[in-house]
C-alpha cells in the first residue's frame, strides 16, 4: 500500500508541475498580446 500512495504522489506532484508551467504560459502568452496590442495602437494600426 506504501508503494501505492507514493506513486499517487508522485503522479499527481507531476501533474500539478504541468499545471503550474501552463499557467505560466498563459500568463506569458496574455502579456505578449498586451504588447503588441499597444504597439499597433502606437501604430495607428
Amino acid at each position: 500500500m506504501k508503494n501505492c500512495k507514493t506513486a499517487c504522489f508522485v503522479f499527481c506532484a507531476r501533474e500539478a508541475c504541468k499545471f503550474s508551467v501552463i499557467k505560466d504560459l498563459n500568463a506569458e502568452a496574455m502579456r505578449l498580446a498586451a504588447t503588441i496590442k499597444k504597439n499597433f495602437e502606437e501604430l495607428g494600426v
